[in-house]
């Protein structure tokens, strides 16, 4: 582990110029940073390198810059709306809030990742697992919270309005509603739903959503990669470790799109070209030492539901090990939820076989944040004045 500490990393980022708290004269929001005069240049560097060594330097990638905000639909066909949340667990006696999986893990040694969320009640009141914070026994229910952030175009049906609209009508405390009253409830609740809009939780879906686009306007033979960095948005539980896990962050991502593979080692072949394209562009290009990296193997048991294999590569924080880089062969799930969610055809054709296929995809990725912050510390012992 490094000689120093986080806290040392973060005093000395603000010290000089590189991330200062947000919001800071007024007290700060909690995970929020903006970057100072040293930190955007060490940024843009940052994101210079990765376009030169991912995209520049080779003739099989173009790049996109896809908006924030997106179609609602997007994250229902990608499976986000219904996948994309945390459990969460709350102490009633210090109203601290955990991510429950994380806590069960570092209290009761027991990893509960797929668990029901009844048995993982049941063993939290079983073991009287202890809150870290007050050492209280006084739990909510484990429950999901989404990760994702949401925003409203109709801000004059909002929740607030509809239910102040309800409490006019209370008489002795009751609501008497009538049959205009009830249809008028329902269509200000479907203009609500139907104006949701989602901050996006990863930039990976308006390249996906764009493929269509790309493909004919480029017309690039396959395989290809369309690479992008973008901001995206988390509603972390549990955010902390500076800028390490922040609600809003930004990704440097690749959708490399193939052919449908006829063995395993056709994919696994190309999966391990990024695996070695990812390592050397953290060690040539951003200077980390190899001891200070390494590769974990996702099981098979924790894949994301649309994987069929993801290896993180993790880096040697003053905190630990954590995933620093993610490479994830994505088969051609996205694609395919997309072309039935809209109804367009999103196939490639084949010019040399002329075959039409769903192509599959490979995403290597990392984030900025993340990789700025291993920089600081794989740098900081060089020379600090």
């Amino acid at each position: 582990m490094p000689d120093f500490d986080l806290k040392t990393i973060a005093d000395f980022a603000k010290r000089k110029g590189f991330v200062y708290p947000g919001s800071d004269i007024y007290g700060g929001l909690a995970n929020t940073w903006d970057y100072g005069p040293k930190g955007v240049l060490l940024k843009e560097n940052i994101k210079k390198a990765w376009k030169q060594h991912f995209i520049y330097e080779r003739n099989d990638m173009v790049e996109l810059d896809a908006g924030i905000l997106m179609n609602q639909k997007v994250w229902e066909a990608s499976g986000h709306v219904a996948t994309f949340a945390d459990l969460l667990l709350d102490c009633k006696s210090c109203k601290s809030r955990f991510r429950a999986d994380h806590v069960v893990e570092e209290k009761l040694e027991v990893d509960v990742e797929g668990w029901p969320l009844e048995k993982i009640d049941s063993l939290i009141e079983e073991k009287k697992m202890k809150c870290p914070k007050c050492g209280e026994t006084n739990w909510t229910k484990v429950r999901y919270m989404s990760g994702m952030f949401e925003t409203n175009r109709d801000k004059i049906n909002n929740s607030v309005n509809i239910i102040k609209e309800l409490l006019e009508k209370e008489t002795d405390g009751k609501v008497v509603l009538n049959q205009e009253n009830i249809e008028s409830l329902k269509e200000k609740l479907e203009m609500q739903e139907s104006n949701r809009i989602y901050l996006r939780p990863e930039t990976a879906q308006g390249i996906f959503v764009q493929f269509k686009n790309v493909m004919l306007t480029e017309r690039r033979k396959l395989p290809f990669g369309v690479g992008q960095i973008g901001k995206a948005f988390r509603n972390e539980i549990t955010p902390g470790n500076f800028i390490f896990r922040i609600v809003e962050l930004e990704q440097m991502e690749i959708e490399y799109f193939i052919k449908p593979p006829v063995e395993d080692k056709d994919w696994n072949d190309i999966f391990e070209m990024w695996l070695d394209a990812q390592t050397r562009f953290l060690v040539d290009k951003i200077g980390l030492k190899p001891e200070n990296i390494r590769y974990k193997e996702h099981a098979k048991e924790k894949l994301s539901h649309y994987s069929k294999r993801t290896v993180d590569i993790e880096y040697k924080f003053p905190f630990g090990w954590s995933e620093l880089t993610g490479l994830a062969y994505r088969t051609d799930f996205d694609l395919k939820a997309h072309q039935t969610a809209s109804g367009v055809d999103l196939t490639y054709l084949d010019p040399e076989t002329n075959e039409r296929f769903i192509p599959h995809v490979l995403e290597p990725t990392v984030g900025v944040d993340r990789l700025f912050l291993a920089t600081l510390c794989e740098h900081y012992g060089d020379e600090v004045v």
